[in-house]
């Protein structure tokens, strides 16, 4: 999951995974600084200025953009832990 410290939606997101016991990595954008912060923000979100939210989250080899999806899906009963992430 890419998210900043200071987004509310970041915690919630990591709630969310953390209740549906599915292991997650989590990069900081807030622990990076100037060039290194811009570099890694354009690895992940490729170099165009839009579409920049987080928490951006990798599950089961798709993206999810927004902390809204991953609510949404959490409510459908649609996030499971994979044998791998126990």
């Amino acid at each position: 999951m890419v998210g900043t410290a200071h987004c509310k939606h970041s915690a919630k997101a990591k709630k969310i995974l953390s209740k549906n016991k599915i292991a997650f990595g989590e990069l900081n954008l807030d622990e990076l600084y100037g060039k290194d912060q811009m570099e890694v923000a354009n690895c992940i979100f490729g170099d165009k200025q839009i579409e920049r939210y987080v928490p951006l989250t990798y599950y089961n080899g798709r993206i999810i953009k927004t902390y809204e999806e991953l609510h949404d899906l959490d409510a459908d009963g649609k996030l499971k832990a994979s044998e791998d992430s126990l």
